[in-house]
């Protein structure tokens, strides 16, 4: 008799604490969030292994006013939009811009940053590169899926450039080592992203480019998403009222440029 009511206390010490949790876990929804964290300093990996930058803290501070567990999951960035479409991530934030190609295939919350591009040179180089078209001479590396690419593509369709010419990375860093081995002779990206390379890596921004591919980023969600934009997009609206992107540019984009 004891040992059965011993028994039958035991387990409902262990239903309650099963319940406990399982509604502890109901109280926060999670958010798994895609990223390509080859980008500093907008998405990266520390040297904890944590992910840091622009974007991270930015979808957190979302996250937590929306009442959601942000959870980061880092893939390669011309994988993003599949996987954001087969359901294996509920959104994407990744200084990724629209196009009328991905907007066909996912939404687009309201810009948080305004894009500009520059191009890295090495240090020793006899490359010159004083504009775009001075740009279009030489053999240049873009990231595979940006609107770099794009602008490459487009380019080589306007018989502006030879395909040849271009050298297609799936990850940055890759391609600003191939850089600094002198493997290709410049490298066009996001500005504040070539700078963070040019620190770490010891190459050069030969000038700062603007292209009419690229819009300004926005977090990405599946198509007909039209109620979880009009959340995020509200809160984006009073982050930037309140100054936290402001703060956010200060914290990981102004220093980059000094």
């Amino acid at each position: 008799m004891k040992q059965w009511q011993r028994a039958g206390w035991i387990g409902f010490l262990v239903v309650m604490a099963a319940l406990f949790l399982v509604g502890s876990a109901a109280g926060q929804e999670t958010w798994v969030i895609g990223t390509s964290a080859d980008y500093p300093p907008f998405e990266s990996v520390d040297e904890d292994g944590e992910f840091v930058g622009f974007d991270m803290d930015l979808i957190r501070e979302i996250g937590a006013r929306l009442d959601r567990e942000v959870e980061i999951q880092d893939m390669d960035f011309g994988a993003l939009i599949a996987a954001l479409e087969r359901g294996r991530i509920d959104a994407v934030i990744a200084s990724m811009s629209p196009t009328p190609e991905r907007r066909e295939r996912v939404d687009f919350t309201d810009a948080y940053y305004q894009s500009r591009q520059g191009i890295l040179v090495h240090p020793d180089t006899d490359v010159e590169i004083n504009s775009l078209e001075d740009f279009m001479q030489y053999e240049f590396a873009v990231q595979t899926g940006t609107t770099m690419d794009d602008w490459a593509t487009n380019r080589v369709e306007e018989g502006l450039i030879e395909d040849g010419q271009i050298r297609r990375y799936g990850d940055v860093t890759v391609a600003a080592m191939d850089l600094r081995n002198r493997r290709v002779e410049a490298f066009m990206l996001d500005l504040a992203v070539a700078y963070s390379l040019a620190a770490d890596l010891g190459l050069d921004v030969a000038v700062e480019v603007q292209i009419e591919e690229a819009g300004n980023p926005g977090i990405l969600l599946p198509k007909g998403s039209d109620e979880e934009l009009e959340k995020i997009n509200a809160v984006l609206a009073e982050l930037r009222e309140e100054g936290f992107i402001d703060e956010l540019i200060d914290t990981w984009l102004r220093g980059v440029y000094e």
